[in-house]
């Protein structure tokens, strides 16, 4: 009878058997990989490999950071959880609305810390991880293309900017119209649904709504309008992303 490592030794050898004849099939049949385009597909598999890695570091410095964040302002100043993930994301998009501060000491010196930590690292982690979802999207889309014979544009730069792709070839625009409509679209339906889901949650009329989409996607943030409910509020965590991130990606011929 054969030992379990004698049999796990079979096994590999059976495995790389089969592995070298396919790879045999492939080329007879002509779907080898030409020899000159070996480096360049091994080098772009190493920077794709490189890119996912550090875009799943940035998120789950952003999960860490939120975490912490959290239980800071719930140990510390006593807040709900929700209260303090809102005041979190307030705070690295720079929004600011003013309705919720640090009233202690050590509160205060603490929300510096991560006030800084965000602003200028946590905002990049937020994008890395955005993009880690729109790169498994695009994978999906790639493997539904391949398996239908089609093909797909590449995505635009914003994950915001994607529907308005189909309408803006169906308008034939050129490169630099094309990402200006793009832009200026995302924009105009992100201020649209802000204002509306204000007034649904909050009870404002349309012209506040209006006004609280603005300040917010620009994170002006007056604080003479803030979310009052906690309905209110877990909108705004993820509006206060999704409308800076908006605003803050201009198309290229705006640069």
């Amino acid at each position: 009878m054969m030992r379990a490592s004698e049999v796990a030794i079979q096994l590999d050898t059976d495995a790389k058997r089969r592995v070298t004849l396919t790879r045999l099939d492939d080329v007879d049949s002509g779907g080898g990989v030409d020899d000159d385009d070996a480096p360049e597909n091994a080098n772009s598999d190493v920077i794709a490999g490189g890119t996912m890695r550090v875009k799943l570091q940035f998120g789950g410095i952003a999960v860490a950071y939120f975490g912490l964040g959290t239980l800071v302002y719930t140990q510390v100043e006593g807040w709900t959880a929700l209260d303090s993930v809102y005041f979190i994301v307030a705070s690295i998009t720079t929004v600011g609305y003013g309705d919720m501060s640090p009233v202690t000491d050590l509160g205060k010196m603490l929300c510096c810390l991560l006030v800084l930590l965000g602003v200028a690292f946590i905002g990049a982690a937020l994008i890395k991880l955005v993009e880690l979802f729109l790169d498994a999207a695009e994978a999906l889309e790639d493997e539904l293309a391949k398996a239908t014979g089609g093909h797909i544009d590449a995505p635009s730069p914003n994950i915001f900017f994607v529907p308005f792709t189909a309408c803006a070839d169906a308008l034939d625009m050129g490169p630099d119209l094309r990402e200006g409509f793009q832009w200026f679209a995302a924009l105009v339906v992100m201020l649209l649904v802000g204002a509306v889901a204000f007034c649904l949650i909050e009870g404002h009329n349309f012209v506040d709504g209006i006004y609280f989409a603005v300040i917010t996607c620009t994170s002006v943030g007056y604080g003479d309008m803030s979310p009052a409910t906690d309905n209110g509020k877990i909108f705004c965590i993820f509006y206060m992303i999704a409308g800076t991130l908006t605003v803050r990606t201009p198309p290229y011929c705006c640069c």
